[in-house]
Order: structure tokens, then C-alpha cells, then sequence
């Protein structure tokens, strides 16, 4: 009997889940000790003692070790195989049993060092108040870890997909095939490592910062956005109406990310909305902004998309900061917007504008596609 894919990504993937897992728990420890450290030498506040310097060890031993059985548990119940309703409601229960177990295993370990160190009985409720109290940043950290085994196993997906599809096109060479191979290509490249990265690098900055509710949001956001990109990845065009749900998305994302210093604009023209566009083609133009202007600059930065009817064309438009010290003639040439000049040419040969201007500070992208129904 054949081997499930499942267990095959397993054996093929073991060391990265392994080395992965190390990785991230040894950076958890890194930032907690320097945040002990800078709490204790510049804020003056008073060193953990140590017992709790041996329930943080002991901790983060645990969740280490127990680690392997989370991944099992996101690889064998993840979004695309599971509803996403029975995806929350059976991953809430887990994580609870999961806290639950660490919780009680901790107690086990720590409760005789603390009794001998106090030199009396530690109640089980000394215990359980900070561990309620922290609940929160907890459950926030389990649905982290599980979002970046979905997030592994959508890109897993996508590089079968494509094999799958390469293998067609040596048999159909069909022009329709060849659209959908471009799509699925550009699809993998919208859920960039780059955006990932800083993704998880800012909940888990949130996190440690205890600033909870806004870690729920971005996270949610972050799950809206795969999720959408999953159902809509068979279709050629959208319109612009629900392109634009993929992009605020994308933006909200993004000004989460970078909290004040990030203003965006948004001025669509209302009889645009149900005009028909590529899927997935202002998003990269978005990520153009953001990864060659907004990261650029520390100052106060702005990013405008706009959309109007001129001249029997849908125009878009995409506006932002780029600092004086940027090249913008080098920002043309990128993969991401060669990627969109390609699509719009198997989608309208010679029909369609795509211009680049900078002035000032501002790099402006305007795209015009021909009005028609599809």
C-alpha cells in the first residue's frame, strides 16, 4: 500500500522540522534572556531568582521536546484538508490539551526545586497565576508554530503542483496550460520568504512585547490572506473588487508591520470595482513598493493605490515613498514586475501599458488595461 504524501513529506523533511524547531526555540531564548538582561542592568528591575530561572530552562526544554508532536498535529490537521471552522475549533482544543500537558509536566519538575529552595509547600496556585496570566501569549504561540507548518506545507504544495504541471506540458504543450503554469508560479511568489519572514519576526515582536491583540489580528490577516490565495488560485481573472480584498489584505499586513511610520492611501473609483483583472496582479506591484522603498527608508513613508476609467482603460496606480539614495531606474527590471509584464502579455498581446516614473521621492507604477467583458 502506497505511503500517504503526508508521511512521505515527514521522512523527506524530518531534520528541517528538527533543525527548524531548534532554531526557532533557541532564538526564543536568546531574546527572553537579553530582555531578562536589559529588565535587569537598565531598568534596574530585580533578577529572577533561581527557581525561576529554572522553570524558564525548564519551560523552554518543554516546548522543544514537545514541538515534534505539534508539527505532527498541523501536518495531519492543516487548512487545506480541513475546514477552516473544524481547523480552529479542533486546534483550540489541542492547544489547550497541549499548554495543559506542559503545564502539569513543568509543575512536576519545578514544584520539589521550589519546596526545597523556599524551604515550605508551594501551592499548585503559585504556579497557575502566572501561567493564566500569560495564557494568552501562549495559545498565540501555538497558533504561531502552526501557521508556519501551513505556511511550509502550501509551499510544499505549490512546488508539487508545478512538477505535476511541467510533467503536462511536455504532453499538451497547450496555450492554456502555459497560462495556468504562469499563474500557479506567480501565486508561489507572492507568498515571498521575505514577507513571511518579516511577518513572523513582527507577531513574534508583538508577542514578547505582550501586545496580544494586535498578534491575534496579524495573525488572523495572515490566515485570511492564505486562505483566499488557496481558493482563488484556478481562477485567470477576478475583478477588481476582489483583487483589491487580496491586496488590503496584503497592505493591512503590512501596516501592522510597520505601526505609524506607514501611511496608506486608497482612492478607488467606485465604477471600477467590477472591471476584470488578472488575479494576483497588483500585489506584486505592491510588494515592489514595499520592498524597494517603504524598508528603505527609517522616515515617515506613504503608499497610494488608485484606479480610474480613462480613455476606454482601466488605469491603476501604485505611488510610494523611495528614499533620495535609491536607484529607481534599477527598481524596473525586478522578478516581480518582469513577472506582471509577462502575464499581461499572453493575457492582452500588445494591448496593454505598463510605465514606470519617479519624481522627487516617489516611484510611481501605472498599469492600463483594456476595457472589455470576459
Amino acid at each position: 500500500m502506497p505511503e500517504s504524501p503526508l508521511i512521505n513529506l515527514i521522512k523527506k523533511y524530518k531534520i528541517h522540522f528538527i533543525l527548524g524547531a531548534v532554531a526557532f526555540w533557541t532564538l526564543i531564548g536568546i531574546i527572553i534572556f537579553a530582555s531578562e538582561l536589559v529588565a535587569h542592568h537598565v531598568l534596574g528591575i530585580r533578577n529572577i531568582d533561581p527557581v525561576e530561572q529554572k522553570q524558564y530552562l525548564c519551560r523552554w526544554v518543554l516546548w522543544l521536546c514537545l514541538t515534534p508532536f505539534l508539527v505532527y498535529a498541523a501536518l495531519k490537521l492543516n487548512i487545506k484538508n480541513t475546514h477552516i471552522v473544524w481547523f480552529i475549533l479542533i486546534h483550540l482544543i489541542l492547544g489547550n490539551l497541549f499548554l495543559a500537558t506542559e503545564f502539569f509536566i513543568e509543575v512536576s519538575i519545578i514544584k520539589p526545586i521550589a519546596d526545597e529552595y523556599y524551604k515550605r509547600d508551594v501551592g499548585l496556585d503559585e504556579f497557575a497565576a502566572p501561567f493564566v496570566l500569560k495564557y494568552f501569549a501562549y495559545i498565540i504561540n501555538y497558533f504561531l508554530i502552526l501557521g508556519i507548518v501551513n505556511i511550509y506545507v502550501y509551499i510544499n504544495s505549490y512546488q508539487l503542483a508545478q512538477k505535476e504541471l511541467l510533467q503536462k506540458e511536455v504532453v499538451t504543450g497547450n496555450l492554456r496550460y502555459q497560462l495556468a503554469l504562469s499563474q500557479l508560479e506567480t501565486l508561489k511568489m507572492q507568498i515571498h520568504p521575505h514577507f513571511l519572514f518579516n511577518t513572523h519576526n513582527a507577531l513574534l515582536s508583538l508577542i514578547l512585547k505582550q501586545e496580544n491583540e494586535k498578534a491575534a489580528v496579524m495573525l488572523n490577516k495572515l490566515s485570511n490572506l492564505l486562505r483566499l490565495t488557496m481558493t482563488s488560485r484556478d481562477k485567470d481573472f477576478v475583478s477588481l473588487k476582489e483583487e483589491l480584498e487580496v491586496c488590503d489584505l496584503y497592505l493591512d499586513l503590512q501596516a501592522l508591520r510597520f505601526a505609524q511610520r506607514l501611511s496608506i492611501h486608497r482612492a478607488i473609483a467606485p465604477d471600477t470595482e467590477q472591471m476584470p483583472v488578472p488575479f494576483f496582479i497588483l500585489q506584486p506591484l505592491l510588494e515592489n513598493a514595499i520592498v524597494h522603498g517603504i524598508e528603505r527608508t527609517d522616515e515617515h513613508a506613504f503608499l497610494t493605490l488608485s484606479s480610474r476609467l480613462h480613455n476606454g482603460y482601466l488605469e491603476l496606480q501604485v505611488e510610494n515613498t523611495v528614499p533620495a539614495t535609491v536607484n529607481t531606474t534599477q527598481l524596473i527590471p525586478g522578478i516581480g514586475l518582469n513577472n506582471v509584464k509577462e502575464r499581461l502579455t499572453q493575457y492582452y498581446p500588445q494591448l496593454y501599458t505598463l510605465k514606470f516614473h519617479s519624481h522627487a521621492n516617489c516611484f510611481t507604477v501605472t498599469l492600463q488595461l483594456p476595457v472589455y467583458e470576459r
